[in-house]
């Protein structure tokens, strides 16, 4: 009879798609040339360049695991909780991603205080993910004391506000909308005592709100000085890496705030003594719908990581391998099908200098379907020694398919059978060790 008869029971095929996705697509989006590089741990101090006069307060948050003011180490302060320190486009930065984490530097002397003026304050960030009313750094009690510079609370973020407190009242600077999503941002406020200015990016701002020409300086703050969040309030953690601090108890000039928030940020250290790491070509190859290879090319050799995820904030870095290399290659796992990933590659040499890729971007390719299984769903009159085959509408990796990922079952038992995957058909065939 051949053995042909109507299944008497139900089977049900199930097949697995994680892990054996095999998708291809081509190079994702090339990065441009490498930021200026922050200056390895332990540089010196420019002494001839003018902006290291009056320099009361240096963090560049990548000289060891602890906070250190590079030029006045009394003043360093110390992590409370534990911020992460994050890679950059500028560095390393101290991320207050909670309100619990942060930098608190304790200052008896009132050194950073700045109640008398003038004063200079900068503080870089990366900005990855928009961070509206969240605080840069201060060390206020709104409206009585100190001041800070945080963002403005507009629902957008892209504003900076500079406040100082007169037991009371509150002097507001306000910017017009200039800071940049997905890229660093060089913020300078210069008070001369009696007008303020706030450059953001090398660009002395206009003002959209408390713009009356002339300010009175801050009230002594009772504060510490806070850094990633407000002084006194909860809910401002500003959740971004600030990659650098830098306090001067004078008014620069113009050509200096011009230097220091753009053309040469760091032009107050000393200049290197070797060649400082740059990168050249990132970008993102061998794409499928679960990973992703990222390559760059470093002047010298260095060490390889990348940061990803589905925004400018990534919120995902790859281990880093430590192997000093010129030619970088990381391979990324676990990615999600169909989706639009950011990308950011990093490399320190072996002084500890770091440098990163601009914002790169690649899609993952869509998670592969069934366009047929044979026999059909609810077919009858089916040999017993029948096979069962599955078409995908593009080419997997054959050898994740198995009995492990294409299973057939009867109600919930497993029949025992082995599996094979033509890759020319895209066919899985899967044929059962005995009579169904």
């Amino acid at each position: 009879m051949g053995g042909r008869r109507a299944w008497s029971r139900v089977l049900k095929l199930i097949i697995l798609l994680t892990g054996v996705l095999g998708f291809e697509r081509g190079g994702g989006v090339r990065g441009a040339a490498s930021w200026v590089v922050k200056p390895p741990p332990g540089t010196a101090i420019n002494s001839g360049s003018s902006l290291a006069n009056n320099l009361v307060g240096l963090w560049h948050f990548n000289q060891s695991a602890f906070p250190t003011n590079i030029v006045n180490g009394a003043l360093s302060g110390a992590y409370q909780g534990t911020p992460p320190l994050l890679p950059t486009q500028d560095g390393i930065g101290v991320t207050s991603d909670v309100d619990a984490n942060y930098l608190q530097v304790s200052d008896p002397a009132n050194t950073l205080n700045f109640t008398t003026g003038p004063y200079s304050i900068e503080v870089d960030f990366y900005y990855g993910t928009p961070a509206p009313g969240m605080v840069l750094l201060g060390r206020d009690y709104f409206n009585i004391d100190g001041y800070n510079i945080q963002t403005a609370n507009d629902g957008d973020g892209r504003r900076i506000v500079a406040e100082l407190n007169h037991n009371g009242t509150c002097d507001a600077l306000q910017t017009v909308p200039a800071l940049n999503f997905g890229a660093v941002n060089r913020v300078l406020v210069v008070y001369t005592g009696t007008t303020a200015t706030i450059y953001i990016n090398g660009v002395a701002q206009p003002l959209d709100y408390g713009a009356t020409g002339a300010y009175s300086p801050p009230v002594l703050g009772l504060h510490d000085l806070f850094v990633g969040r407000d002084a006194s309030f909860s809910g401002t953690a500003f959740k971004n890496p600030i990659t650098r601090v830098v306090m001067w108890n004078r008014a620069l000039s113009t050509s200096e705030a011009l230097q220091v928030n753009s053309s040469d940020p760091y032009s107050y250290m000393a200049p290197p003594t070797v060649t400082q790491p740059a990168i050249s070509n990132a970008s993102a190859g061998s794409v499928t719908a679960t990973s992703a290879i990222v390559s760059w090319t470093t002047n010298v050799p260095a060490d390889s990581q990348v940061q990803y995820g589905p925004t400018t904030g990534y919120g995902s870095l790859t281990p880093i391998d430590g192997t000093l290399v010129t030619s970088h290659s990381v391979l990324m796992t676990g990615l999600t099908p169909g989706t639009l990933y950011h990308f950011q590659t990093v490399s320190n040499d072996s002084t500890g200098a770091m440098t990163a890729s601009v914002d790169g971007t690649f899609a993952t390719a869509p998670a592969p379907t069934v366009t047929s299984v044979t026999p059909a769903p609810g077919a009858t009159g089916i040999s017993q020694l029948t096979t069962v085959t599955a078409t995908f509408n593009g080419a997997m990796n054959g050898s994740s398919i198995n009995a492990s990922t294409v299973l057939l079952q009867a109600g919930a038992t497993p029949v025992a059978a082995t599996v094979a995957y033509n890759s020319g058909t895209r066919t899985a065939t899967l044929t059962p060790n005995g009579p169904l």
